[in-house]
């Protein structure tokens, strides 16, 4: 249906960008490729801040994320119920490190929006669906 998105995404993944001529398509390469392609936008210069925002992204891709999906998956009350133990545990733990290192607790890392944003954004968003 649309040739233009086929080839940007021939999985058929969201987000696919394609810039230059070049195209990629899973959030978080997405997210890296667009904050090397911009720099100072999504990634702080400073490499420790960027460090600190990796780690939320990984804590987010391992700890929420894989939840979400088992939540959405299991039939059964008792497994839904531990995946969504397991997301909010995961989201404590965001929170933390939010608190931990913003001020604001808005924010991870230099008070502004980043990346570390878009790795939790459309979970956070999404969870009030399931």
């Amino acid at each position: 249906k649309y040739p233009a998105f086929v080839a940007a995404s021939p999985r058929g993944l969201v987000p696919a960008v394609e810039h230059d001529g070049f195209c990629v398509n899973d959030s978080q390469v997405v997210c890296e490729y667009l904050a090397d392609a911009y720099p100072g936008t999504l990634l702080p210069t400073d490499v420790k801040e960027k460090a600190q925002i990796r780690l939320f992204w990984e804590h987010v891709s391992s700890q929420v994320i894989p939840f979400f999906y088992k939540l959405l998956m299991n039939k059964d009350d008792k497994s839904r119920k531990e995946a969504y133990d397991r997301i909010l545990l995961g989201l404590r733990g965001a929170n933390d490190m939010l608190s931990a290192s913003s001020p604001s607790g808005c924010f991870l890392g230099p008070g502004r929006y980043s990346m570390a944003d878009l790795a939790l954004g459309p979970w956070w968003y999404r969870f009030s669906i399931v």
